[in-house]
C-alpha cells in the first residue's frame, strides 16, 4: 500500500485499525480495491481557507427549486451522514454508494459533480465507519457490523428514506469500484426501489481481478526495464495463485499496476484524489460504465460478464480514455453517459415535461 499524508487518509486511517484488528478479510479487501494509503498525521487545512471558501462560493445551489443538505439519517442502527446536491427537485434522483471501503466521496464531489447537478439530485452518503459517519459511533459497537451484508442493508435503507423524503417512486442507483459489491447487491435484493444500477469499477471475481491486474503491472515493468518492480512483482508470482490473497501480496501486486496508469489512466499517482479534502467546502437496466486502462478492476472481467446475463435492457459504455476514476478522468463523457443511457429511464424529469 502506498502509504500518504492526505485529509481522505484521516478518515480511512480509524477504520482501518478496526478493519484489521477485528475483520482481517474485510482489510484485505480494501487493500484489493483501493492500494491508496494514507497516514493518521492529518494536515492543517487552515492555510486552504481562502481557496476553500471560493470553492464553497461556487458550488453553492441558488436555483429557487433547488436543493443543498448535508444531515444525518439512521441506517442500521447508527447515524450516517448524507449530502445531497441538486439544481431541480424535479430531476431524477441518484444514490452513489462510495468506494474503499472507507474511502468517502464527499470531500471530492467538488471536483466533477457540479455539471452533474444540472440534471440530477445527487445523494452521497458516507458508509458505516467512514468520514463523517464514523465520529457518530462508538467504533466498539460497530465493528461487529462490518460485513457485506449489513452494508447491503444500509444502502438499501438509506435508498428507501430518499425515495419517500423526496417523493420519487424509484432511484438511480450509482456505485464506484468496493461500492460495486454493495450497489449491486442492494440492487439485485430490492430492484423496485431502482430505474437503472450504473457500476463504475464494477468487481465481478476477486481472483480473476487480482491475476489480470498484476499480469499487466509485470508487463509494463519488464517493458520499461524496471528491475525495482520485476523483483517486487516476482517475488509474490504466480499471483494469486492458489495461495491466500495476503494484505502483503496485494501491496506489491496493485503498487506496480497503479504505478503504470491502472489506477488513472496515464498517470503514477493519483493526488488529485487524495488530496481532495484539503479544498472540499463540506435498477431494469443495467450499465456498466468501463475505464478501458483500468487494472485496479480490469474491465475484461466486466464485459465478458455483461454480454452473458439477460436483463430487459443493459449497456456497456467504454471510457477510452479512463482507468479506474472515470468520473474524474472523462467527467465530461460520464454527464453524457448519463444523460443518454440512465436519465430517460426516470419519468417526469425536466426534459420531458418542457418537450
Amino acid at each position: 500500500m502506498m502509504v500518504r499524508r492526505t485529509t481522505l487518509g484521516c478518515l480511512i486511517v480509524p477504520f482501518l485499525e478496526i478493519l484489521v484488528k477485528n475483520y482481517g478479510w474485510l482489510a484485505v479487501l480494501f487493500s484489493i480495491l483501493v492500494a491508496g494509503g494514507a497516514s493518521a498525521d492529518c494536515p492543517d487545512t487552515a492555510p486552504y481557507k481562502k481557496s476553500r471558501d471560493v470553492i464553497g462560493d461556487l458550488e453553492r445551489i441558488t436555483t429557487a427549486s433547488g436543493t443543498q443538505e448535508s444531515y444525518t439519517v439512521n441506517a442500521g442502527g447508527i447515524d450516517q451522514w448524507l449530502n445531497v446536491r441538486g439544481e431541480d427537485k424535479a430531476n431524477p434522483i441518484i444514490v452513489f454508494v462510495h468506494g474503499g471501503p472507507a474511502s468517502p466521496l464527499t470531500p471530492a464531489i467538488w471536483q466533477f459533480q457540479r455539471p452533474i447537478e444540472e440534471y440530477f439530485t445527487v445523494v452521497n452518503y458516507d458508509q458505516r465507519g467512514a468520514g463523517k459517519t464514523y465520529k457518530e459511533a462508538d467504533p466498539e459497537t460497530v465493528k461487529g457490523s462490518l460485513h457485506i451484508a449489513r452494508y447491503v442493508d444500509d444502502a438499501i435503507e438509506i435508498a428507501e428514506y430518499v425515495r419517500h423524503k423526496y417523493h420519487k417512486e424509484k432511484l438511480i442507483l450509482m456505485a464506484h469500484s468496493w461500492g460495486t459489491v454493495i450497489g449491486f447487491t442492494a440492487a439485485q435484493k430490492r430492484p423496485d426501489l431502482f430505474y437503472a444500477y450504473i457500476g463504475i469499477g464494477q468487481v465481478i471475481n476477486t481472483r480473476d481481478n487480482e491475476r489480470v491486474s498484476f499480469d499487466y503491472g509485470l508487463d509494463q515493468a519488464k517493458k520499461h526495464n524496471n528491475a525495482e518492480a520485476v523483483r517486487e512483482l516476482e517475488s509474490i508470482a504466480p499471483y494469486p495463485g492458489d495461495q491466500p490473497i495476503t494484505r502483503e501480496r496485494i501491496v506489491t501486486a496493485r503498487k506496480w499496476a497503479q504505478f503504470y496508469g491502472g489506477l488513472t489512466a496515464d498517470r503514477d499517482s493519483s493526488k488529485y484524489f487524495f488530496d481532495a479534502g484539503l479544498l472540499s467546502p463540506d435498477y431494469e437496466p443495467v450499465v456498466m460504465f468501463m475505464g478501458r486502462h483500468d487494472y485496479t478492476t480490469p474491465t475484461e472481467q466486466t464485459a465478458a460478464w455483461l454480454a452473458r446475463i439477460k436483463a430487459p435492457a443493459k449497456q456497456a459504455v467504454w471510457f477510452e480514455h479512463s482507468a479506474h476514476m472515470i468520473p474524474w478522468e472523462e467527467p465530461g463523457k460520464m454527464l453524457v453517459s448519463l444523460l443518454k443511457y440512465v436519465r430517460d429511464y426516470a419519468p417526469g424529469n425536466r426534459e420531458a415535461k418542457t418537450h
